[in-house]
């Protein structure tokens, strides 16, 4: 594979702007959202959390990842309401840490996006302000051609802020939320078995095409909360490239523990490339001053409270919350 390095360029009211992708401070030792184990946000510098509500405070919660100052990538579904109150956090320890957050401006869907179908599940964010890179964050690489990079059985990491799951002292697993950042090595599985295996889990309803890659391990895959977030791969250039955008999953515990034989199902990131770029470039960036943002309060005296939604296999999460306007 020849090397490929991609160098993000985005325009703004101030000027021109550069940074290569990809590329993170610390390095990273991978242990094991479900068989997870924590990790900071410098590790995973492109992670952002997604908040989305309506004028009643309740809305969805899901990952989204950095492209670029002023643009982030996440899952169609994530978005499919268009809520006016969008926000994303990046440098996030933990859910409710709120100290780096951008009012989102504008939602682009992808116009292929099925929900029966679950395709083109795909959306950018563009956000008011810019992420400053010369802190924590930086915004990680995708490419056109993934080829050498989803073969079967490569290894993957996937992070989230989702569920993880827990045995408890009587022996039975069962799902909890993490506030953390949490990561998972898990590997990328045959497109054929997989297209199989979702034919038969739900009855002919879902078909897997080749703008989807699976991937998964046993004790270890995404889980509620984790919709949107980076299917990731390191480059022999040691550089990160986005794979794949968190879609969904089987929505039982047997399958969130093995999902070896339960793959988790990820948008084939390359197979938008071009839409990405065009899509970018057709906005039209404006100097108009910056919107009054809310100050996001959650709902309980831990911060937060979420509650799993179990009638579809979406990876996002409920979240109830409450807004306030900013007047200090």
């Amino acid at each position: 594979m020849s090397t490929v390095f991609i160098v993000i360029l985005f325009s703004s009211c101030s000027g021109v702007y550069s940074y290569e992708c990809g590329l993170k401070a610390a390095p990273s030792t991978v242990l094991r959202v479900i068989g997870g184990s924590a990790s900071q946000y410098s590790e995973w510098p492109w992670q952002a959390l997604l908040y989305t509500f309506d004028a009643s405070g309740v809305g969805m919660m899901c990952g989204a990842t950095i492209l670029s100052a002023n643009w982030l990538m996440t899952a169609a579904h994530c978005v499919r309401n268009k809520y006016e109150n969008t926000f994303v956090t990046v440098n996030a320890n933990y859910v409710g840490d709120l100290r780096n957050t951008y009012f989102v401006k504008k939602q682009i869907v992808h116009s292929g996006w099925d929900l029966q179908t679950v395709s083109n599940d795909i959306a950018l964010l563009e956000i008011d302000g810019n992420i400053d890179f010369l802190g924590p964050a930086k915004p990680i690489c995708i490419t056109k051609n993934d080829s050498d990079l989803i073969k079967t059985g490569s290894v993957a990491v996937i992070t989230g802020y989702g569920a993880s799951i827990v045995q408890r002292a009587s022996g039975v697993f069962t799902t909890m939320f993490d506030k953390g950042l949490q990561q998972a090595t898990i590997s990328v599985i045959d497109h054929e078995k997989c297209a199989r295996t979702w034919w038969a889990i739900t009855q002919g309803e879902t078909q897997i095409t080749d703008r989807q890659i699976c991937a998964g391990a046993f004790l270890a895959g995404t889980a509620p909360g984790d919709s949107g977030g980076p299917l990731q791969v390191i480059n022999h250039d040691g550089r990160w490239y986005q794979i794949g955008i968190t879609s969904f999953g089987a929505n039982k515990l047997v399958a969130l523990l093995d999902q070896s034989n339960y793959p988790g199902v990820y948008t084939r990131v390359s197979s938008y490339y071009e839409w990405i770029n065009q899509t970018i470039r057709e906005q039209r960036y404006s100097c108009s001053s910056s919107l009054s943002l809310y100050s996001l309060v959650f709902a309980t005296s831990h911060g937060q409270r979420f509650s799993e939604v179990i009638n579809v296999r979406f990876w996002s999460t409920a979240t109830s919350c409450y807004h306030e306007n900013n007047t200090t």
